[in-house]
């Protein structure tokens, strides 16, 4: 995942010390690498193992008594959306203009945030791009996304 910034080197200075804050407090953990006004974002995963393969849409199905149910830390549909929003609100917080994006989708484009990730095509896959709003200086509402996507779509630690 990447977040290019205008030229201006400030806005990086700006975003990452209350990036490192929320990451700290939130669900999930990540290598981050800067690189003039790009931050790059990967190695993302969950801080606490939960009951999921991230394989696949849906909890993993026990389907004889003698398997075990899979635990892993990678990130879900739900997780990912959680992620998104926590990058929205650091960047509409902080009114910074930024795009992010990952191979998967458009998260933001300048100061506006995307809210809605809908299923693409099939089942698990998502629209590259969805419904994007600013949302600068105000409290945006957690983005929505298809029902039945496992995951949580809350990136507090709370």
């Amino acid at each position: 995942m990447q977040i290019k910034f205008d030229k201006n080197q400030e806005n990086i200075e700006t975003f990452l010390p209350l990036f490192y804050k929320c990451l700290g407090r939130s669900r999930f953990t990540a290598r981050v690498l800067t690189e003039k006004n790009e931050v790059k974002i990967n190695n993302i995963r969950l801080r606490e193992s939960k009951p999921y393969c991230g394989s696949h849409a849906g909890a993993c199905q026990v389907t004889t008594f003698t398997e075990k149910k899979k635990k892993g830390n990678f990130l879900e549909g739900g997780d990912w959306v959680a992620l998104d929003d926590m990058l929205n609100d650091i960047l509409d917080i902080l009114n910074l203009s930024a795009s992010i994006s990952s191979p998967v989708c458009v998260i933001r484009q300048g100061k506006e945030r995307r809210i809605d990730y809908l299923s693409g095509s099939g089942e698990g896959e998502w629209d590259k791009y969805g419904t994007f709003e600013n949302w600068c200086g105000r409290g945006a509402p957690r983005s929505t996304f298809t029902y039945g996507t496992p995951g949580i779509a809350e990136w507090r630690n709370t």
